[in-house]
């Protein structure tokens, strides 16, 4: 479609006060990110959410580690194999072709498994 240069003026005029209305937008976001009372109730519900979360992993986990030894005690290898690989993509113990900003699990990981 072709567009006169009134239709184009136009055009931009209004692309204008949208990028001003977005820049207006951020700038009075940021300034409410400034505020230390604002920050806080951020890092406290940051907190609240790690620690949801961590709940929700050990749940997991464990969960994670039941199916692992019934599926052994059954001789469903397969099931076995698939419940471990879960746990290690958790514990990011496969890198290969990914790159991960956690730290390295050390230590007893249980089921006698030590790294």
């Amino acid at each position: 479609m072709v567009y006169g240069k009134k239709d184009q003026h136009k055009m931009k005029i209004i692309m204008d006060t949208e990028t001003a209305l977005q820049l207006t937008v951020k700038q009075q976001a940021a300034e409410i990110m400034n505020k230390p009372d604002i920050q806080q109730r951020v890092k406290a519900l940051i907190a609240q959410r790690e620690q949801a979360t961590q709940a929700t992993a050990e749940y997991v986990s464990a969960g994670l580690k039941e199916v692992v030894e019934r599926a052994v005690d059954a001789k469903q290898y397969g099931v076995a194999l698939k419940g471990l690989e879960l746990i290690g993509n958790h514990h990011t113990l496969f890198t290969h072709n990914r790159t991960y900003n956690r730290k390295p699990i050390t230590g007893d990981l249980g089921w006698g498994v030590e790294l």
